[in-house]
């Protein structure tokens, strides 16, 4: 019996889409790198969701749900529209997965749905080494700029400075809130 039997084909399609819908919104937080840093992006979702659909996953029911996702990509076009919702799914899919699911496959959900939206921001640089020394000296500015408005002066790993931006780390948080486990979220209409 699969674990996505005992739901409807919308829940269904909510969970299998947030996947790749939540890549594609840390992707679109910024426009940094359009052109060859989006498709660097789209190529590591498409990539973390092939290996998670391929490979042991802790949880039986994240492993199903990342198969499903990875066997409809010919719909992944589809799911590219309205990014802008995907914090709402992801309330959705936390009040799914408190209803239906065992508590650990809900948090190896959300789990591997915050690896992708990581994975996602760290796939394209933000700082480009090889620019000039005043360009250099100009992003080195805004990255100090970006560390202190994250931490607070606080220490910060440059890694995570050159390769996620501020917008993406924001939606990062945005989305990280969204699939808080401890609270109940309103459901989405379509989603019921």
């Amino acid at each position: 019996m699969s674990f996505l039997d005992g739901l409807t084909k919308d829940e269904v399609t909510l969970l299998v889409s947030l996947p790749y819908r939540a890549g594609l919104w840390v992707s679109h937080a910024d426009d940094k790198g359009q052109g060859a840093g989006k498709t660097h992006e789209l190529k590591t979702i498409e990539g973390v969701i092939s290996r998670l659909s391929e490979g042991m996953i802790a949880s039986a029911f994240v492993h199903e749900v990342m198969q499903a996702t990875h066997v409809r990509r010919d719909e992944w076009p589809s799911w590219s529209l309205q990014t802008g919702t995907v914090p709402d799914e992801a309330r959705a899919v936390v009040v799914l997965l408190k209803r239906k699911m065992m508590p650990q496959d809900a948090e190896a959900y959300v789990q591997t749905i915050m690896s992708i939206a990581y994975e996602t921001a760290y796939a394209f640089r933000e700082f480009d080494r090889t620019a000039s020394i005043p360009i250099r000296l100009w992003v080195g500015l805004q990255l100090a700029w970006e560390a202190f408005i994250r931490t607070g002066n606080k220490d910060y790993r440059l890694e995570s400075l050159t390769n996620i931006s501020l917008a993406e780390d924001e939606a990062i948080a945005v989305l990280a809130q969204a699939l808080t486990l401890e609270r109940e979220a309103p459901l989405l209409a379509n989603a019921s």
